[in-house]
């Protein structure tokens, strides 16, 4: 499977309205958060984390037949659509540790909140001890990650007929990462794995062409 860079992706909105979510309540807390967190997820800032981290994202739709998903994803309803099994997916995911499987939420106020309770305890927690220099820094690093983790798992609620449920990569060696399209279109991505038994079906467009059906029942016999 391919696994699109999260700063990269064909949609632009994917991951920044989340972000936005998350910066509006670190920006009303910058008198009382660390400057660099409260600007952790200023979109300069983030661009930052994009160069620096690498956060790749498959996305799989609950539905299996929707049509904005076959106009946007499957040429205009001419290709396929791949079903796959979400328990073995979801465990094969936790055994390799290639990949987390974790359903989307589409709850702006949701995502708000969660937020504004990360940083609530966050600040207690900081403010009831002292700690070293050192130890303060990964501190903050360690509520980041907690509300990044949290902005990959929520999207615009224009997109909740989706259901979404993503397959998230947090790549840390040196794997291969490609790349297709070029320029400002230029999008990266890994390879994820699967196993054949872990697709439940396939299902052919309703604009795909008659021959499409036997020419791929052609290409999986050879699979």
């Amino acid at each position: 499977l391919w696994s699109s860079d999260l700063f990269t992706m064909n949609d632009g909105s994917e991951f920044s309205y989340a972000v936005s979510i998350v910066d509006s309540v670190l920006m009303s807390r910058w008198n009382t958060l660390p400057i660099h967190v409260a600007e952790y997820f200023r979109p300069k800032k983030l661009f930052q984390v994009g160069c620096t981290e690498d956060m790749f994202a498959a996305c799989f739709c609950s539905e299996p037949d929707l049509l904005s998903q076959w106009r946007a994803y499957a040429s205009n309803c001419q290709g396929v659509a791949l079903g796959f099994h979400v328990g073995p997916l979801l465990e094969f995911g936790r055994r390799s540790t290639e990949f987390g499987l974790i359903p989307m939420h589409y709850s702006g106020d949701e995502l708000r909140d969660a937020t504004e309770n990360v940083c609530d305890v966050a600040i207690l927690l900081a403010s009831s001890t002292e700690l070293p220099y050192n130890e303060t820094e990964v501190f903050w690093s360690e509520v980041v990650l907690v509300l990044l983790n949290l902005a990959v798992r929520f999207k615009n609620p224009g997109f909740a007929e989706e259901k979404e449920c993503r397959a998230v990569t947090l790549r840390s060696d040196d794997s291969p990462v490609f790349s297709r399209g070029s320029g400002n279109s230029e999008r990266r991505y890994i390879h994820i794995h699967f196993s054949a038994d872990m697709v439940s079906q396939i299902l052919i467009g309703p604009l795909a062409q008659p021959e499409l059906e036997s020419s791929f029942r052609d290409f999986l016999n050879q699979q």
